[in-house]
């Protein structure tokens, strides 16, 4: 059976009714009167009938929708996967989306940790430790650390590229001037007597004192040297090392040695002793 177009009361401009006629196109029933107060059209998949936003007659739309997480199902032990879908608001629009969308949301974007404990992360970039930052390693108990901190100034970027073995015992770690650390042995100083007579290896303080003790001293290790005099001014030879009791003559007045050099006077090196004696060797012909 065909639809069938209703009637309606014709009125008077007194508002007497005066007969019945069709309703025509664009006439309504008010809402006071049981009507909808609009010309309503059939809405789109998945709408609903609601109130207008004027509150003045009802149309078809969607609404919001209205969960009841305290009635909703317990998924807290549950196992969520990538696929899993959520509801959310994006700008106004409301749909779903995946975990897996979260995940690159929240793994593309920039976040500032704060006290925050990471157990076993891996990280396939570089970290910066900004302004000085120290890198500490903490000991067992959490109380005490261990700290690697940069230098104020780096005059250009270098990379220390660790061994990868243990060394020997004894072994230190070197570098090979390019960034590439290793275990290897380092040359110590000749500590000893100088017996290695190397050229190109410097002596020590103490293998210094340890070979002028041996080498010179013949082993008097309990000898005392002072050097004299201890301070400046004036050094008197006449009287002892300490310049102090009584007066020593360090000279033997009036004598000779083998050479017929007074032993009572200094003479300076460079000055000739004795007479000198001329003699004649003729004339080439």
């Amino acid at each position: 059976m065909a639809d069938k177009t209703p009637i309606r009361t014709v009125f008077n401009s007194d508002n007497v009714a005066t007969g019945l006629a069709e309703f025509q196109s664009g006439e309504t029933v008010g809402l006071t009167h049981g009507g909808i107060g609009t010309s309503l059209s059939i809405g789109s998949a998945g709408q609903v009938l609601k109130v207008n936003s004027g509150a003045s007659a009802l149309e078809f739309g969607f609404v919001e929708a209205i969960v009841n997480i305290d009635n909703a199902t317990n998924l807290t032990s549950a196992t969520l996967a990538t696929s899993d879908q959520i509801l959310i608001s994006d700008g106004g629009t409301e749909g779903r989306a995946t975990l897996a969308q979260l995940d690159t949301l929240f793994s593309g974007t920039s976040k500032t940790l704060t006290n925050k404990t990471l157990t076993s992360p891996q990280i396939n970039t570089n970290i910066d430790m900004l302004a000085r930052a120290e890198l500490r390693f903490q000991d067992a108990s959490g109380g005490q650390y261990v700290a690697l901190e940069a230098p104020a100034t780096v005059s250009s970027n270098i990379t220390f590229v660790l061994p990868s073995a243990d060394g020997s015992a004894s072994q230190a770690i070197v570098t090979d001037g390019s960034g590439n650390l290793s275990f290897g042995d380092v040359s110590v100083l000749d500590e000893d007597d100088f017996a290695s007579n190397s050229a190109t290896r410097a002596p020590s303080q103490q293998s210094t004192k340890a070979f002028v003790e041996a080498s010179v001293f013949g082993g008097f290790n309990n000898s005392i040297f002072t050097v004299a005099p201890a301070s400046e001014g004036n050094f008197d030879l006449a009287k002892q090392q300490d310049q102090t009791g009584s007066v020593e003559t360090p000279f033997v007045a009036g004598g000779t040695d083998a050479f017929g050099v007074s032993l009572g006077e200094v003479y300076d090196p460079m000055e000739p002793i004795g007479s000198l004696v001329t003699v004649d060797l003729g004339s080439v012909a």
